[in-house]
């Protein structure tokens, strides 16, 4: 199964909780999914990519290495930032997420297509 890093400073507690549970993840788009209903609705789109399981949690600390390395690899990184911005990025804990993709065949299905 295809496994890999999010990295967020946010909900640790929720997401350590939410550790082993079947999640449908989701990715922001500029247009509507074709098989959507309700999508033209909204002003922002998400397109379904799967269901997947929090394999772990774990605390980057501010300032470490780490922490370094993984804000100086972003993309926004080139980007013009206050010093404030950045001292809020590298002096901020970060938590990896590694998830792990489901089986196609898990029981979770496309909510998107299948409402509960």
């Amino acid at each position: 199964m295809k496994s890999f890093d999010i990295w967020t400073g946010h909900n640790y507690d929720s997401l350590v909780a939410c550790t082993g549970v079947v999640l449908p993840f989701f990715h922001y788009t500029d247009s509507p999914a074709s098989n959507t209903r309700w999508a033209y609705f909204h002003a922002s789109f998400y397109e379904y990519r799967g269901a997947y399981v929090i394999d772990n949690v774990h605390i980057a600390l501010a300032g470490s290495q780490e922490v370094c390395e993984f804000i100086v690899s972003r993309p926004e990184a080139q980007k013009s930032r206050t010093v404030e911005n950045w001292s809020r990025m590298f002096y901020s804990d970060w938590f990896r997420v590694r998830v792990t993709r489901c089986s196609e065949d898990s029981q979770l299905g496309n909510p998107m297509v299948d409402p509960f």
